[in-house]
């Protein structure tokens, strides 16, 4: 096998994860240099010892019910979109006509969290994904009123779309033996106030180390690479499928895959816009769709069902800045849940690691936050995944 992916076709997945990290991460400021205390207790629980387990899913219905006509007329929809796999559930329902079949026609917008909030709260955007980090919290606590109504992307295990690599020099000099020799190594992190903070924590914690043990460098995820390559650093949490082409290039390998260390991480969401989420028809014809593409992408990636792979595959290099089709039996994939619903004592244990942490101010009502009618909605449609 030749050494890998050359660096140069990396810069094509740079557009990718560029996109995926503005999906999945806010740009909050630093936290302050000392934590705040809250003055009252919580709302959410405190995080468990344990990684949360998978969300239950919605019960069995007894028989799905008639095809309902589609909506007439059309009813024509604004989705930001970020371009990565992580859209999967989207482009697949759009391409495949699922969208189409409710009366539904979907424009794609490029969109990311840093600029998302304001024209989801005035409606001119319907739909959108991020992840549940601080910057949203923080959108929340401004009134912003948008709601998280199903599942955009987990660490669901066998998806290992983050993984924990080091240096390969300092694996084979045998300066690394186990995540205990992480002790006193520079180890990268992609940003502040996101879950991948929380994610580091985690492998910190396997090892039996915290953050002062280490030396944080706080770089993108698209500049990782270059960084390994110069030797300017020795570890953190990449991200596909910038991973699999570090790996390939031989600047680093993964010592362990984000979906062991944090099983079920919350790392995106589907978001409805206030005035959107109130068109109750719409809005729930739309979940049906977009949950129907999800359970394609899910029959083609589980290797026990490997269904219509090639042609989702097809889809994906279509529709995603990941154009090469070869590298998806390489990469790590996203976790969609084929039920829909987002993994809430995740996105709990999340909020107050941000509260504890100084970068949200309170901790956020998740039960005015997250609504699964919409899901439930679909899933009487549908029937639960087989």
């Amino acid at each position: 096998m030749r050494r890998g992916l050359r660096l140069a076709s990396i810069s094509g997945t740079l557009l990718a994860l560029m996109a995926l990290v503005a999906s999945c991460s806010a740009a909050p400021a630093a936290a302050p240099t000392t934590k705040p205390q809250p003055t009252t207790a919580p709302a959410a629980p405190a995080a468990p010892t344990k990684a949360p387990a998978a969300p239950a899913a919605a019960p069995t219905t007894a028989s799905q019910p008639a095809p309902v006509k589609p909506l007439s007329p059309v009813v024509k929809l604004k989705v930001a979109v970020v371009g990565t796999v992580a859209d999967a559930g989207i482009y697949i329902a759009d391409e495949r006509g699922y969208f189409k079949e409710e009366g539904i026609e979907i424009e794609t917008l490029p969109g990311t969290s840093q600029d998302m909030y304001s024209p989801m709260a005035t409606g001119q955007i319907d739909v959108a994904g991020i992840g549940p980090n601080s910057g949203f919290f923080n959108a929340i606590a401004r009134d912003i009123p948008i709601k998280i109504v199903a599942d955009k992307g987990s660490l669901k295990p066998g998806f290992p779309l983050l993984g924990f690599v080091v240096r390969t020099d300092l694996i084979e000099s045998g300066a690394y033996k186990s995540l205990a020799d992480l002790k006193g190594m520079n180890i990268a992190e992609s940003n502040q106030g996101v879950g991948v903070n929380i994610d580091l924590d985690k492998v910190l914690e396997k090892a039996g180390l915290t953050r002062k043990d280490i030396k944080i460098t706080l770089i993108p995820f698209p500049n990782q690479n270059p960084a390994y390559g110069n030797k300017q650093l020795d570890a953190g949490i990449q991200q596909e499928p910038l991973l699999t082409a570090g790996v390939a290039a031989g600047l680093y390998k993964k010592v362990i895959g984000l979906d062991e260390v944090y099983p079920n991480h919350q790392v995106g969401c589907i978001l409805y816009s206030p005035q959107f989420a109130k068109n109750t028809e719409v809005a729930n014809r739309f979940m049906v769709a977009y949950i129907r593409g999800v359970r394609d992408y899910n029959d083609a990636f589980d290797k026990a069902k490997n269904k219509d792979r090639a042609d989702i595959i097809n889809i994906l290099a279509k529709r995603t800045t990941v154009k090469d089709v070869a590298i998806y039996d390489k990469m790590g994939m996203a976790g969609l849940n084929p039920d829909g619903y987002v993994n809430a004592e995740s996105i709990a244990i999340d909020a107050k690691w941000f509260l504890d942490n100084g970068y949200i101010k309170q901790q956020p009502d998740l039960k005015t936050i997250i609504d699964n009618s919409y899901v439930d909605y679909a899933i009487q449609r549908l029937g639960k995944y087989k």
